[in-house]
């Protein structure tokens, strides 16, 4: 049952009862979509950009050097305040992963003269942010959902499995139709007026999130 929102004190713990599923379902959803939307079709973005296939290796590596090394920084952080399972916490970098595909697409077009090391970087620091939401979403889930974790998880592994299926037909779509750079960019542009739209939905109190 939704109750309407009301006023809650700041130092008021978030249970279960006055927490909604659907802003982390927003969130995971079209993080999904997004990044499923250009994951699979990365080699052809290169082929068809003129790079060598092997710079495929160099990517992946770069974004996996990231991502591990942001996990680890983490995990050793003795102070706690980074990361507290809010709301913000999960959703700031979900938005950066999405800018930072809109940034691949503006290197695609533009090709600047050291375009591998540009693009290995850009990798890299996805990679980075993409350690930090999934971590912060384990936090989240951890945090507000504690009497049903497996519930929540399964579905989020739904909702995110329903992405799958969708975001590749549309990125191919895309990438038919407009060229490689073009599939990033609109990746962004998709996950920028989902979020704002969220946000809009949380500032009007239609929807409640910590």
């Amino acid at each position: 049952q939704i109750e309407p929102p009301k006023a809650r004190n700041a130092s008021e713990p978030t249970t279960e009862a006055n927490l909604s599923i659907v802003p982390l379902l927003w969130v995971a959803s079209t993080t999904a979509f997004f990044v499923f939307m250009v994951n699979n079709l990365v080699p052809i973005v290169l082929q068809r950009s003129g790079f060598d296939k092997a710079l495929l290796g160099l990517l992946v590596s770069s974004s996996g050097a990231g991502n591990i090394l942001t996990g680890l920084w983490l995990s050793k952080k003795n102070n706690p305040k980074s990361m507290q399972g809010k709301f913000g916490d999960l959703l700031m970098p979900a938005l950066l992963q999405s800018i930072g595909l809109g940034a691949i697409g503006v290197l695609l077009w533009f090709k600047p003269g050291n375009d591998v090391f540009v693009l290995c970087t850009t990798f890299f620091l996805i990679g980075t942010v993409s350690a930090r939401y999934s971590i912060a979403m384990s936090v989240y889930v951890a945090k507000h959902f504690a009497g049903s974790i497996g519930k929540v998880w399964g579905v989020l592994q739904s909702w995110q499995n329903a992405m799958i299926l969708v975001a590749p037909l549309v990125g191919a779509a895309i990438l038919q139709s407009a060229g490689p750079p073009a599939i990033f960019v609109s990746a962004t542009a998709l996950a920028l007026i989902s979020f704002a739209f969220l946000f809009l939905l949380l500032k009007v109190g239609l929807l409640h999130a910590p």
